[in-house]
């Protein structure tokens, strides 16, 4: 876990700067970060999963949990479900009812961010 605090930063006579800091003290990917970001904002779902609930897939352990806070909370929890020998990345989403699945490319770009950010081996494998 990892919690990421934007502030914005101004000084006289200066642009405001935009600063993000890590709880744990350690320093930010930058580039992990907007990358994150990037995917979050673009997040688009690649197809819809009729063969189980949002609740049955919630009460199974996510590959990672994504809340952000800015008025309202927002959360993404992404899974890991290997099917034919590849692995795909379904979520769920505190804005949609419904258990979806991310484009392979999408997913992974996510998890690989997220593994960035927090200074881990990838959870997906090759």
């Amino acid at each position: 876990t990892k919690t990421l605090t934007r502030t914005e930063q101004t000084k006289e006579n200066e642009k405001s700067k935009i600063i993000w800091a890590s709880d744990d003290g350690k320093a930010v990917d930058r580039k992990a970060l907007n990358g994150l970001l990037s995917d979050l904002s673009f997040l688009k779902c690649q197809k819809f999963s009729e063969d189980i609930s949002k609740e049955e897939f919630e009460k199974q352990k996510p590959l990672c949990r994504i809340t952000l806070k800015n008025g309202i909370d927002m959360s993404l929890s992404l899974f890991a479900d290997k099917k034919d020998k590849e692995e795909e990345i379904k979520a769920v989403s505190s804005m949609n009812p419904y258990v979806f699945e991310l484009s392979r490319f999408n997913g992974k770009e996510i998890v690989e961010n997220i593994d960035t950010i927090l200074n881990i081996d990838t959870l997906l494998t090759n």
